[in-house]
C-alpha cells in the first residue's frame, strides 16, 4: 500500500457524514419487515441457556424440543390477533433449529433477549446497521482515509449491497464479527499488534469464521524474521481466546457447551454442501471438499505470497494488507459462504481502492458490483442460483488475485547490510 495521496480522493467531513447519513437512513427500517430466521435461532437459544444454563442444545432432541417450545410461545402471542405476526412466522419456519454457533454468542444474545421477538429483533436489526458503519470507517481509517473519505466509504458499501441486506433481513451477526477485523485494522495501522489480535481472537469465539486469517502475515513474519509482531500477535491473539472462551462458558452454560458446539461444529462443515445457495467459489470446484483442503490451500498461498515478497521489510500498511487477504481467503476456501459472508470482503476492497494501481481500482470496482450482486442479476434476468451466484463467485477469485499485488505497491526492499 502506497502512501501517495493521489490514491484516497479528498473528500469533506460533512459531505461524507451527510452522504452515509442519507444511506443508512435508508436501510434503518429494511429489516422491519423481515422475520430473520437467523436471529430468532439465536434468540431462542440464547434465553434457553440463560434460563437452563445446563441443557445443551446442540443436541438434536432438545433443537426439536426448542423449536416446539418457540413455536407454542408465538402461538400464545397470536391469539386474539387476526394476522400472522412475524414472530409467528419465523417459528412456523423455525421448527426445527440448526444450532451450530458458538456458546459466547448465544450466551451474549440471551444476556440482550428482553422476550418480546419482534422488538428484540428490531433492535439487533439497527445495531446490526451501526456496527457494519462503524466497522467499515475503521477499516478506512485503517487503510490510509481521511474522515470524509471514509464517510463516503460507509455510504458506498451500504447502497445496493445484497451481502447487507441479507445480514440485515436474517438478522445475523457478520457485523460483529467484522468489527473486530476493522478495529484490528485500525490497531495495527498503528503498531498495536497486540491490541488488535486481542480483538480478532475474542471475534473468533463469537464467530470462527476467520480462523485462518492470521495466517498469510504470520508466514510474512516468519520468512521476514520479525520475531516481535509475530509473538505480540500469538500472545494478544491466545488473549481475546481466552477472554472469549470464558465469558462463553459464563454466559452460555459452561465449559462443557464449548465441547459439544465443536461437534456440531463438524457436523455443519461435513453437510455443508448440502445448501443450495453456496456461495463459496471451493463448493463450485469440489462438490464435497475434504477438511484439510481449506487450512492446506490458504497455507499453500500464503507461503508462495510469502516467499515473494521475503526482500521486503514487513510494516504496518502490509500487515494490514495481509489481514485482509487472509479474511479473504477464508471465504474463498470455505466449503459454506451464504451471501452476508461478504461482508467480510469489505476490508480488502478498501485496501484495493487505497492503492495507487489504477488497474487494481478498476478491478476492485468491478468486484464491488459483483458482490453486490443485485444489479448485475436483475439486469441479465439470472433467478437459478448457478448463474445468480457466478458474479460473486468470479469476484472474490478476482480480490485473491489482487490481495496478492497489493503489497507490490508498498516500502522499498529490506537493505542487506554486507552489500
Amino acid at each position: 500500500m502506497s502512501d501517495s495521496a493521489s490514491a484516497r480522493p479528498a473528500v469533506p467531513w460533512w459531505l461524507g457524514g451527510l452522504l452515509a447519513l442519507l444511506a443508512l437512513s435508508g436501510l434503518l427500517r429494511f429489516g422491519d419487515a423481515w422475520p430473520a430466521i437467523d436471529y430468532y435461532q439465536f434468540w431462542l437459544v440464547g434465553r434457553e441457556l440463560r434460563e437452563h444454563p445446563q441443557s445443551n442444545p446442540y443436541e438434536e432432541s432438545a433443537r426439536a424440543e426448542l423449536g416446539r417450545r418457540g413455536l407454542a410461545e408465538a402461538r400464545a402471542e397470536q391469539r386474539g390477533q387476526t394476522q400472522a405476526s412475524l414472530h409467528l412466522r419465523v417459528a412456523e419456519y423455525r421448527q426445527q433449529l440448526e444450532v451450530y454457533s458458538t456458546p459466547l454468542l448465544y450466551g451474549t444474545l440471551g444476556v440482550l433477549a428482553s422476550g418480546n421477538y419482534e422488538q428484540d429483533k428490531r433492535l439487533w436489526q439497527r445495531g446490526m446497521l451501526v456496527l457494519f458503519a462503524l466497522s467499515v470507517l475503521l477499516c478506512a481509517r485503517a487503510f490510509g482515509f481521511s474522515w470524509g473519505a471514509g464517510l463516503a466509504c460507509v455510504a458506498a458499501f451500504s447502497l445496493s449491497s445484497e451481502p447487507l441486506l441479507a445480514e440485515l433481513g436474517n438478522g445475523n451477526v457478520n457485523s460483529v464479527l467484522l468489527l473486530s477485523l476493522g478495529f484490528a485494522l485500525w490497531a495495527w495501522s498503528r503498531n498495536h499488534y497486540g491490541l488488535g489480535a486481542a480483538a480478532l481472537g475474542l471475534g473468533l469465539c463469537f464467530k470462527p469464521l476467520l480462523w485462518l486469517a492470521l495466517v498469510p502475515i504470520a508466514l510474512r513474519w516468519a520468512v521476514a524474521r520479525e520475531a516481535g509482531p509475530l509473538l505480540r500477535v500469538a500472545l494478544g491473539g491466545l488473549l481475546g481466546v481466552l477472554i472469549g472462551v470464558g465469558l462463553g462458558a459464563w454466559l452460555g452454560g459452561g465449559l462443557g457447551l464449548w465441547a459439544h458446539w465443536l461437534t456440531a461444529a463438524r457436523e455443519l462443515s461435513q453437510a455443508a454442501q448440502d445448501y443450495p445457495d453456496n456461495f463459496s467459489p471451493l463448493a463450485r470446484l469440489w462438490q464435497t471438499p475434504p477438511a484439510w483442503l481449506a487450512p492446506l490451500a490458504v497455507l499453500a498461498l500464503s507461503a508462495l505470497r510469502a516467499a515473494q515478497l521475503r526482500r521486503r521489510v514487513v510494516r504496518a500498511p502490509e500487515a494490514c494488507e495481509s489481514l485482509a487477504l487472509g479474511a479473504l481467503l477464508c471465504l474463498a476456501f470455505s466449503p459454506l459462504v451464504w451471501i452476508h459472508y461478504l461482508l467480510l470482503a469489505v476490508p480488502l476492497l478498501i485496501a484495493v481502492f487505497a492503492t495507487p494501481s489504477v488497474w487494481l481500482r478498476l478491478l476492485g470496482l468491478l468486484a464491488s458490483f459483483c458482490i453486490a450482486s443485485q444489479p448485475l442479476t436483475l439486469l441479465l434476468g439470472w433467478r437459478e442460483h448457478s448463474l445468480r451466484s457466478l458474479p460473486v463467485v468470479l469476484a472474490v477469485l478476482a480480490l485473491v488475485v489482487a490481495g496478492f499485488f497489493l503489497s507490490t505497491q508498498g516500502p522499498a526492499p529490506r537493505q542487506d547490510p554486507a552489500r
